[in-house]
């Protein structure tokens, strides 16, 4: 069972919106000398950017729930991981720095990375709605439906989540990931208003990720031929924000991409598409195209 010593945290601090999260990957990157500790990266960071906000939750995030810096003691070093997102274009950078977020919590570990929570309940629950206007009351209204159901999927740490309240700001810190998504799934429609919708494409990178993280969560053999379920083709398209009307376009583009992980299933038939993979994919076995 759960501690219930520790508040968890699920507020999303617009200091910790993407773009922060690339621009204190860069800044360790092109340093000259090794940044000894974290407020160091943290202020020269600061000082090379515009940014009127700080880099610390930007900075934080990266390390502790994307995996993208470490710190031991002879500095702070940039992980594989972040070489490769920072190797790619900036729309693909974006779309693995989604994936990461999305799946960095567990239920196998109730109470740590609990924003990544937050953040994945948000995005499945605009998928499902498909369209929607993310007014004021609209924001709101989520806002509390997910609270709602943070009591019910954090019951094991009910001590913990005691004084937990959700917040319009928390919601708005979210919303500031998914508006740098490319393809786009927010569009500006007024002011502080933006239109949700799933995107008719998004990057091969992403779509594998997806795809992989489907079969291995659910114990997938490998190379074996195994079925593209209706679950699967839902799990990997609400983790990609897409329209589940072009996964087979986004599959038969993926497919001969990345050979060395996947391949067609030697049947098909009225069940459906199959695939067979070799190994299952994560974002370091990207750096090779």
């Amino acid at each position: 069972m759960a501690s219930a010593s520790k508040e968890l945290v699920f507020h999303f601090p617009i200091a910790a919106e993407p773009s922060k999260v690339l621009k204190t990957l860069r800044t360790l990157e092109y340093a000259e000398e090794p940044i000894l500790t974290a407020k160091e990266l943290d202020d020269l960071t600061f000082e090379q950017n515009t940014d009127t906000n700080r880099f610390n939750e930007a900075r934080s995030l990266a390390q502790i729930y994307l995996g993208l810096l470490e710190a031991p003691k002879s500095g702070i070093i940039l992980t594989p991981r972040a070489y490769v997102i920072l190797n790619k274009r900036e729309n693909i950078q974006y779309d693995l720095l989604h994936f990461l977020f999305t799946v960095a919590w567990s239920a196998k570990n109730l109470t740590q990375l609990t924003r990544s929570w937050f953040y994945r309940v948000l995005c499945e629950r605009l998928w499902a709605m498909q369209e929607i206007a993310l007014d004021l009351e609209t924001r709101r209204t989520l806002t509390q439906e997910i609270d709602n159901q943070l009591r019910l999927d954090f019951q094991e740490a009910s001590d913990s989540i005691a004084s937990v309240s959700l917040g319009i700001q928390t919601m708005d810190g979210a919303i500031e990931w998914l508006r740098h998504l490319s393809p786009v799934v927010l569009e500006a429609s007024e002011k502080r208003t933006w239109l949700f919708h799933r995107r008719s494409v998004c990057s091969p990178e992403l779509f594998i990720l997806a795809l992989s993280h489907s079969y291995q969560t659910s114990g997938a053999e490998l190379n074996m031929d195994v079925l593209i379920s209706p679950q699967r083709r839902e799990e990997t398209c609400r983790l990609c924000l897409l329209d589940p009307l072009q996964f087979d376009r986004m599959l038969d583009l993926t497919l001969p991409l990345y050979t060395r992980f996947i391949n067609p299933g030697t049947r098909s038939g009225s069940y459906g598409r199959f695939v067979r993979f070799h190994r299952f994919v994560a974002i370091e076995d990207l750096s090779l195209k």
